[in-house]
């Protein structure tokens, strides 16, 4: 897919090579050069047309056209805190509704948590382009992490409560 696009850029870079400079400017302008410098690195990354249509190319690739409005983005959030921010407490729901289901709550629900943070990163990497795996195993060491640490300062100041 690249490659044909990679083609047809270039021909068409060979056609009309005035086009893509102004969209090279366009790109310089939109990200705050001055007009004397948009010019310089115009002139500069056109003289060699590959450079030029990779350049615009990955360009393409990494502009942020999915930008959520705040609301919505609040509204996702809100939505992603709490639909996966119950998953951890499943366990307990079992074992308190007595269904039958004889598990160790603190264990279950790292589990739980460990697989649902797995998942998120995954979708994370699917979501920017990342490598899924790479995006899940960094998810999991950071909440890891972040549950090691909340663990120990709530074990820490338990004893508080007895003084």
């Amino acid at each position: 897919m690249k490659e044909t696009e990679y083609l047809e850029k270039m021909k068409g870079f060979e056609a009309n090579p005035a086009l893509y400079k102004n969209k090279l400017r366009d790109v310089f302008s939109k990200r705050g050069f001055s007009p004397k410098e948009t010019d310089l690195l115009v002139n500069t990354i056109s003289t060699n047309s590959q450079t030029m249509v990779e350049f615009l190319m990955f360009d393409e690739d990494n502009q942020e056209d999915t930008a959520l409005s705040p609301t919505k983005s609040a509204l996702y959030t809100f939505l992603s805190f709490t639909f996966f921010g119950v998953v951890p407490l499943v366990a307990d729901v079992f074992i308190t509704l007595g269904l039958g289901i004889k598990v160790d709550g603190l264990i279950s629900a790292c589990l739980l948590t460990g697989a649902t943070l797995f998942i998120l990163g995954a979708l994370r990497g699917r979501y920017t382009k990342k490598n899924q795996l790479q995006t899940a195993i960094e998810m999991v060491t950071i909440g890891g992490f972040a549950a090691i640490v909340a663990y120990v300062i709530g074990y820490a100041l338990s004893g508080l409560k007895d003084e």
